[in-house]
């Protein structure tokens, strides 16, 4: 592509399968638990020939890895190219089912469209089409957005009736504003294919619309920032238009009401909210009403969307201790349904709160005392026992694939 670097690595060279697996497996005797196979920017093509891909070897490397950390929290991935699904797509497929097999939920394979404009494509070298990359799209939830309690390989999965874990494995999608040959079509083209997504009831995990960086050595280099520059304030309301039409009807789609987030890390506070995320490849930014302790892990259950992030409480939320505020946060509870909530207390049961609320919702939220509550995934696949330390500490790790 005329912005890419790549190139200036020069050919791919790949690690064995027994090298990064014994790598992962040095790291899980330490504590390690949280792990992104990284430096690729395509998976699909490790241990292939530089073009179609080999699931054998990824079915080695992903099966070597849970059997040396049983204890794994996290496996996600980094890139995808899409043109290796359209170009292969029975091995593409193959090979996608496998990682949906011994991944973690909420993975994602960042695919880079940058443009669904064919004149953007044609002057910048961009291989896939705005038609291939839905495809690619497809393929992809097909074969990988499949929730944990579900058979593998029958995605996508959505509405409430889903089980209650985020999708195996998803795109993202990458767009870049400022290249060459940008014009005002250019982001209906945009806008028309991130429709298409949704009008064909698929899913994508996030959409990411950036400006193009003009590196040294690159064509772009030549261009510049300039049409970037020219196109801001169009830019800036495109983006926005995004956000709303798109970002937040998709996320509602991703993660139903009730979706669990096991070991969300709360991070900071803003305005009487607590914001955390789980360790992963592009989590959730998750905002739980009111000021929790930081650097703690929350099981969460998410209750509303915004366009970038969600609102959840606590999983289970126990009616006898929860405050005004996580109760207000339920659905069709409010803050009158929730004051009844308080004074109703003490509850022995859950059917004797959403008794009060008449809302049977309420039970996808609630348990009393120490009730066992259901997860999509057994203990096993969560990681057990729980790590402490939060993003950036010694219990997660980047492995290089190439």
């Amino acid at each position: 592509c005329s912005f890419c670097t790549e190139p200036m690595y020069g050919d791919p060279d790949f690690r064995s399968p027994p090298d990064v697996v014994g790598e992962v497996d040095a790291l899980s005797d330490r504590g390690v638990t949280d792990f992104r196979i990284g430096r690729q920017a395509d998976i699909l093509a490790y241990g292939g020939d530089g073009e179609a891909p080999n699931p054998e070897s990824l079915r080695t490397l992903y099966a070597g890895i849970r059997e040396v950390a049983p204890s794994i929290q996290t496996l996600h991935l980094d890139n995808m190219n899409p043109v290796t699904i359209v170009d292969y797509p029975e091995r593409s497929r193959e090979a996608i089912e496998i990682i949906a097999t011994y991944n973690t939920p909420g993975d994602t394979a960042a695919f880079g469209l940058e443009s669904a404009d064919p004149v953007v494509q044609e002057q910048n070298n961009l291989l896939v089409t705005a038609e291939e990359c839905l495809e690619a799209v497809r393929v992809v939830n097909e074969a990988g957005g499949w929730r944990p309690g579900e058979r593998p390989g029958e995605g996508p999965s959505f509405g409430t009736d889903a089980p209650r874990r985020l999708p195996k494995l998803l795109p993202g999608i990458n767009l870049v504003h400022g290249l060459a040959g940008e014009r005002e079509a250019t982001f209906e083209h945009n806008r028309q294919f991130l429709r298409d997504v949704l009008d064909r009831g698929l899913m994508v995990r996030r959409v990411n619309v950036r400006q193009v960086m003009a590196f040294e050595g690159t064509e772009m280099d030549d261009t510049g920032v300039e049409i970037a520059n020219d196109h801001k304030r169009q830019f800036k309301r495109y983006k926005r238009e995004l956000r709303e039409e798109i970002d937040r009807p998709m996320l509602e789609r991703v993660a139903p009401p009730g979706t669990v987030l096991p070991d969300v890390y709360t991070e900071y506070h803003e305005n009487g909210t607590t914001f955390g995320r789980q360790l992963g490849t592009y989590p959730l930014l998750v905002g739980f009403p009111g000021e929790r302790p930081l650097g703690e892990r929350i099981d969460a259950a998410i209750v509303d969307w915004g366009y970038r992030s969600v609102t959840a409480v606590p999983y289970p939320l126990d009616p006898n201790t929860a405050s005004m505020d996580e109760l207000t946060a339920l659905p069709a509870v409010g803050s009158g349904a929730a004051g009844d909530l308080i004074v109703g207390r003490p509850y022995d049961s859950v059917a004797e709160a959403t008794a009060v609320v008449d809302d049977p919702r309420l039970s996808r939220f609630l348990a009393v005392g120490d009730t066992e509550v259901p997860y999509a995934t057994p203990a096993a696949e969560r990681g057990e026992p729980q790590s402490t330390e939060g993003p950036g500490g010694v219990h997660d790790a980047e492995v290089d694939a190439d």
